[in-house]
């Protein structure tokens, strides 16, 4: 974290966390009951009278049950995280939170929900004024990647072996977490594919094919889906999503090395392919390619958009499978982004990895580790873990998880024949943190019809980097 960022966040918080630390629970330390020294008491005068020996011997068995906890003690877990309530994934996280605190009776749980785009400055306010939630469910890479060594989180790596989850996660997801210097940041909850869904039924009205073999096809079709009553393509221009489908664009045209190299270091105005990419993208975004006010869209009114059966494709995460309509669903091809005719790529690219949310542990939680321990270890179970698939569709980073294939949702079933169909683009993760949101503020200016012309947009992400 930036010293000029403490500055800021110091001052905002002179009267804000003074505020919040006030109802904030303590960490771990809470005295014990003196409920059980009590029951000892009783047990004498149960023995001396015959009659009332049955009663004692009914509050003996809850007795005798309470003593296969491991400790009195009460601790209390306080957890940060962002999945919203319309994500299909936040029942089955209630449902986990509430077999956890039955399971350990000891512990209670604490959440808070924030928003994506808030959560980062959420967890570093709390952080400057000592009272960060043990637990923060997040995206990893590039917003994160300086807490362990701001001290807001710790590295997990000892914790794999010492608490028995070395053989939990696929090697991929782990070595897709490791820092150069081999620190583990967080533990991976979700994996996930982002590919381009496409509306068969929408397109085969257009007489479109499906999915267009080229960009040029792609880029051809937007006049033949327009004719036909619907809008060609579905993002958020005013958020991460629209964002995010600019840099899959940057990533047809580039190989793996080069825009990752863009990513991370910059130089996108000496690369003629993210020239070419950005004049492309410029060229959809002028002939109404995109969908009517997309400088205006977000990921709920996109993805509204595309459901509603207006749109005819749209880029989205394995996140939506389950809240894709019923009646929907059969009508949905997913595929990759069609490339370019100069392409170094084979196939049409799409995101996809093991870096959305995952389970960082705080500075307070580091002193809460009893806590923190418990609630992973259940997580993390088998039994506990795979509703995460059934109910929600979503890519796991566990392995030999009980899996029902028949009640998975049907799109996530889908989506197994991406690896065959796509190859990934580069890492848009890699972006350095101090100019990712920067960087997506950029993009979205990109949607605004008859705005930035593709050497501006070049140009202002360059400046970034300086």
């Amino acid at each position: 974290m930036s010293k000029k960022l403490f500055q800021i966040l110091t001052l905002i918080l002179i009267v804000s966390v003074l505020v919040s630390a006030c109802g904030t629970p303590e960490p771990a330390t809470v005295e014990p009951t003196t409920e059980e020294p009590a029951v000892e008491e009783t047990e004498p005068p149960a023995t001396e009278e015959p009659e009332e020996t049955e009663e004692p011997e009914e509050t003996e068995e809850p007795t005798e049950e309470a003593t296969e906890e491991p400790t009195p003690e009460q601790f209390t877990l306080t957890i940060l995280h962002s999945i919203s309530p319309d994500d299909a994934k936040a029942a089955v996280f209630d449902e986990i939170i509430a077999g956890f605190e039955a399971a350990h009776p000891n512990i209670a749980v604490e959440v808070e929900l924030v928003p994506d785009d808030e959560i980062v400055v959420k967890a570093e306010t709390a952080f400057v004024g000592g009272v960060e939630q043990d637990i923060i469910l997040m995206n990893y890479p590039h917003l994160t990647e300086n807490w362990i060594k701001d001290g807001l989180t710790i590295d997990l790596k000892p914790y794999l072996a010492e608490w028995g989850l070395g053989d939990t996660f696929y090697a991929s997801a782990i070595e897709g977490y490791m820092t150069e210097d081999g620190q583990l940041p967080a533990l991976p909850m979700e994996g996930y594919n982002w590919p381009i869904w496409y509306n068969t039924s929408i397109l085969e009205e257009a007489g479109v094919e499906v999915p267009p073999a080229s960009m040029e096809d792609l880029v051809a079709v937007a006049p033949k889906i327009r004719d036909a009553g619907y809008q060609p393509f579905s993002t958020g221009g005013s958020d991460w999503t629209g964002a995010r489908f600019y840099m899959l664009m940057l990533s047809a045209y580039m190989s793996v090395e080069e825009v990752n190299g863009l990513y991370q270091e910059g130089g996108y105005m000496d690369s003629p392919a993210a020239m070419e990419a950005t004049e492309q993208f410029v060229a959809m975004r002028d002939s109404g390619f995109f969908a009517d006010d997309v400088e205006g869209l977000e990921f709920s009114s996109m993805n509204a958009l595309f459901f509603g059966e207006e749109a005819a494709m749209m880029h989205a995460g394995s996140w939506s499978y389950a809240e894709t309509p019923e009646d929907l669903v059969d009508d949905i091809y997913l595929g990759g982004l069609p490339l370019p005719e100069d392409s170094p790529r084979d196939n049409p690219v799409m995101f996809g990895g093991f870096g959305a949310k995952a389970v960082h542990v705080t500075r307070n939680g580091g002193e809460n580790l009893d806590a923190v321990k418990a609630f992973v270890h259940y997580l993390f179970q088998p039994d506990v873990f795979v509703p995460f698939v059934n109910e929600a569709g979503m890519v796991a980073p566990v392995k030999d998880l009980p899996v029902d294939e028949s009640a998975v949702p049907q799109l996530f079933a889908d989506s197994l024949a991406l690896p065959e169909r796509t190859e990934l683009g580069g890492n848009a993760d890699s972006i350095p943190a101090e100019i990712g949101d920067p960087w997506i503020a950029v993009a979205n200016d990109g949607f605004i019809p008859d705005g930035m012309t593709a050497e501006e947009i070049l140009t202002e992400l360059d400046a970034l980097y300086e």
